[in-house]
C-alpha cells in the first residue's frame, strides 16, 4: 500500500479545511445549531462536491475513493461537525451505489450528490446491539411486496433523514431496503447522544415495501452490509483522528499560556513527556486510519475486515489516552462545558461505540485471523 498523499488529495483537504474553519468557528464547536443552518451547510458541502465524493460521475459524483473521503472526515472530526456526512455520503451512498439498480441509483444518489437528500442506516435494535445476525425486524410477504414490522434504535442522524436504508430479515435471509421517511406506518422518536449528535428510534408497523425498494438479499446483502460497516469503521477512524488532532493542539497551546510557579506549564519536563505521548499516539492513529481507508479501497473482503478492525481498536485506545491526558492537563476546567476539551472527549467516547466497540472489533480481528490460519 502506498501511504503517500497526491497533490489532488492535498488540494481537497485544504479546500475542506478552509470550509470548516469558516463554517465552524472555534468558539461555536460543540454548540447546538438550528436545522435550517445545517441544511444550508449541507448545500454548501454539496457545492464543494463533498456529498457525492465517492459516487459515480453519472450520479453527479466525483468517483473517488475512501482515501480521499478520509481527508474530508478528518477535517469534519476536527471541527465537531454535526452534519450527516457519515450516515448519508459514506454509508447510505455507498450501499445504494454498490447494490442498487439503475432506477434506484437515479432516484436516491443524484439528490444526495446535489445536497437535496439525507439518508441514514437503520441497523441496530433495542435487544441486539451489534447482533446483526439475529435481527428481530421482519419482512412478511404481502401482495407483490412485503410488510415490514419491528423497531430500530440509535439511528445516527435519523430525526431529519429523508429516507432510510433498513436491514431486516425474511425467513432468516438478510434484506436491505430503502424506506422513505414519510412511509405510512413509520414512526420516529428523536434523541441525542452524549456528544449532542442526533439519533432516532424508528418503529415499523405494517410498512409496505415494494419490490422497487429492495437493494439486496441473502448472501449478497450480507456481503454488502459487511463492506459498508468496514467503510463506516474506516470513516470513524478518520473522524477520531481529526478530533484527537484538535485535542493535542489545544493541550499544547494551554501548556504554553498557563503558568504555574511563575513559569508556563510547558516548561515542566513531566508534562512535556506526557504531551509527547499524546503526539505519538496521534501519529500512530493517523497511520492506522490511513491503512483502514486504503484497505477499503484496495483489500479483499476478509483482509479488509481484519485491517479495519485492527485500526478501530488501535485508534480507540489512542483516543482514550489522548482524551484522558487532555482533560488532566487542563485541570478542573477540562471537565466543564465551557472548555472545548470536554466536547471533543464526548465525541470520541461516542465514536468508539458506533458500529462496534473495542470488544466487538477485537473479536472480529481474532476470528478473521483464526479463519485465515
Amino acid at each position: 500500500m502506498d501511504f503517500s498523499i497526491s497533490e489532488e488529495q492535498l488540494q481537497l483537504r485544504d479546500a475542506v479545511k478552509r470550509f470548516c474553519d469558516g463554517e465552524y468557528p472555534q468558539e461555536r464547536r460543540g454548540q447546538p445549531v438550528s436545522i435550517d443552518r445545517r441544511r444550508e451547510r449541507w448545500g454548501m458541502m454539496a457545492e464543494l462536491g463533498l456529498t457525492g465524493l465517492i459516487l459515480s460521475e453519472a450520479c453527479g459524483g466525483s468517483d473517488l475513493g475512501m482515501v480521499e473521503q478520509m481527508g474530508v472526515l478528518e477535517e469534519l472530526g476536527r471541527c465537531l461537525s454535526p452534519e450527516p456526512y457519515l450516515s448519508t455520503a459514506v454509508i447510505s451512498a455507498s450501499l445504494i451505489q454498490s447494490m442498487g439498480n439503475a432506477e434506484q441509483r437515479e432516484r436516491w444518489l443524484a439528490p444526495i450528490a446535489a445536497g437535496e437528500l439525507r439518508m441514514a442506516l437503520a441497523l441496530d435494535e433495542p435487544r441486539g446491539r451489534y447482533a446483526y445476525a439475529t435481527m428481530a425486524c421482519r419482512l412478511t410477504p404481502e401482495g407483490d411486496g412485503y410488510r415490514l414490522d419491528g423497531e430500530k434504535c440509535l439511528v445516527l442522524d435519523g430525526p431529519y433523514a429523508d429516507a432510510y436504508v433498513v436491514a431486516a430479515r425474511h425467513e432468516g435471509s438478510l434484506q436491505l431496503l430503502v424506506v422513505p421517511a414519510d412511509a405510512a406506518g413509520l414512526t420516529r422518536t428523536a434523541g441525542t447522544t452524549l456528544d449532542a449528535r442526533e439519533i432516532a428510534t424508528l418503529g415499523f408497523a405494517g410498512v409496505l415495501v415494494s419490490p422497487s425498494q429492495h437493494l439486496a438479499e441473502g448472501e449478497r446483502a450480507e456481503q454488502a452490509l459487511q463492506a459498508v460497516l468496514n467503510r463506516a469503521s474506516a470513516a470513524l477512524c478518520a473522524e477520531s483522528v481529526g478530533a484527537m488532532t484538535e485535542l493535542v493542539e489545544q493541550t499544547r497551546e494551554f501548556l504554553k499560556v498557563r503558568k504555574q510557579f511563575g513559569a508556563p506549564l510547558g516548561k515542566f519536563q513531566a508534562l512535556q513527556h506526557r504531551l509527547v505521548d499524546m503526539v505519538i499516539a496521534l501519529e500512530q492513529s493517523r497511520s492506522m486510519a490511513a491503512l483502514a481507508a486504503m484497505a477499503v479501497d484496495e483489500a479483499g473482503d476478509r483482509k479488509c475486515l481484519k485491517l479495519v478492525s485492527a485500526a478501530r481498536v488501535s485508534v480507540a485506545r489512542a483516543a482514550r489516552l489522548i482524551a484522558k491526558e487532555a482533560v488532566q492537563m487542563h485541570g478542573a476546567m477540562g471537565m466543564t462545558d465551557e472548555c472545548q476539551v470536554g466536547h471533543y472527549v464526548k465525541r470520541l467516547m461516542v465514536t468508539e461505540r458506533l458500529f462496534g466497540d473495542v470488544s466487538y472489533h477485537l473479536e472480529s480481528f481474532e476470528n478473521t485471523t483464526a479463519t485465515a490460519a
